[in-house]
């Protein structure tokens, strides 16, 4: 019988060491890979929000929902879920949380698959299976001057810069013992928290763009700034 080769120890400690070293050489790049990806499709799902937005708009009378009903109702995105999904039961409660025909979200893992399907979260969000809110939040300071700030229900046309006024936008995630949630509401303290400091932005004018964090965070873009991107509505 002829003799059969066999790897002694110090040959499997070599082969061990070589997969090691090429799975730590190819891990950056899969995880970057793994990003662009998110980054993507989470650009994808902005889009198709921002076209929503301004579908709605042309049908009621160029106007977004308030950013909320009343001080105890729904957020906005009560109104566009029942109007971009108007057979699927979905809606959402004073709390901002995703509902199927009245289910709360946090009550069943359905409700938070089908979360997942829509265009309302960032996939880095939803992708964790604990978000019971949609992750996108609306320009807080996107309103007609001289009214409320939550009830005003704001006119897209009557912006001065729609392609530099921001629309929606990734924002922090707020970690719960059973859940994550996000504010709908957003403001330059709440960008980010997505994508390991870049942020993406739906415009007034309906494109999407990719920033770094910071660039949207200092005097350019905060109200009353020098610039004041954010507030650019006669």
């Amino acid at each position: 019988m002829a003799n059969r080769r066999i790897f002694t120890l110090i040959e499997l400690l070599v082969v061990i060491a070589i997969i090691a070293i090429l799975a730590a050489m190819l891990l950056p790049a899969l995880n970057q890979a793994r990003e662009r990806a998110r980054m993507t499709s989470c650009q994808s799902n902005l889009k198709q929000l921002a076209m929503m937005s301004i579908n709605y708009a042309m049908d009621n009378n160029e106007m977004q929902p308030p950013m909320r009903d009343s001080n105890t109702g729904p957020w906005w995105h009560n109104a566009l879920l029942k109007y971009c999904y108007p057979t699927s039961g979905y809606s959402s409660n004073k709390d901002a949380v995703f509902l199927i025909n009245g289910g709360e979200t946090s009550g069943g893992l359905t409700n938070k698959k089908e979360l997942q399907k829509i265009y309302f979260s960032c996939p880095v969000a939803a992708g964790t299976g604990r978000m019971v809110t949609p992750s996108y939040g609306r320009n807080y300071y996107l309103y007609i001057p001289g009214t409320n700030q939550w009830f005003s229900a704001p006119k897209l046309t009557r912006g001065n810069h729609p392609s530099r006024t921001i629309f929606y936008g990734d924002t922090t995630v707020k970690i719960y013992t059973n859940y994550n949630s996000c504010d709908a509401n957003l403001n330059t303290s709440k960008l980010g928290g997505m994508h390991n400091g870049r942020v993406n932005v739906a415009w007034v004018d309906g494109h999407v763009a990719t920033s770094i964090t910071s660039e949207l965070t200092n005097d350019s873009v905060v109200p009353n700034g020098p610039n004041d991107l954010w507030n650019l509505i006669r």
